[in-house]
C-alpha cells in the first residue's frame, strides 16, 4: 500500500485474517510502482510470483485479450495448489 485511501490495505489485511500467506506492506506514501514491486518481490516467499498492477487488472475488463491471459495465466499458477486472489 502507498498512503492511498481506496481501502487496498484493509482488504489484504482482511484477506490475511484469513490466509496467512498473504501479507501486507505499506508504505507512508507513494515511492512509486517500482520501489512497491521491488519491496513485494524482496518479501515474497513461494514458488512464484505474479505482479499485477491496478491498471492491468482494470484492463481486463475493458480488454477481453488482456482478461484471458491473465486468467490464463491465474490458471498456471494454480496448478501446485496455490490460489489467486485480487484484493479491491
Amino acid at each position: 500500500d502507498d498512503g492511498s485511501t481506496d481501502g487496498t490495505l484493509a482488504g489484504i489485511r482482511a484477506l490475511n485474517a484469513k490466509d496467512p500467506r498473504f501479507t501486507a506492506i505499506s508504505f507512508s506514501r507513494n515511492f512509486g510502482k517500482e520501489i512497491a514491486i521491488a519491496a513485494g518481490l524482496r518479501h515474497a516467499a513461494g514458488d512464484a510470483v505474479v505482479v499485477l498492477d491496478a491498471e492491468t487488472v482494470r484492463r481486463r475488463e475493458r480488454d477481453p485479450i488482456i482478461g484471458r491471459t491473465i486468467r490464463r495465466q491465474l490458471a498456471a499458477a494454480d496448478v501446485g495448489g496455490g490460489r489467486a486472489h485480487c484484493v479491491g
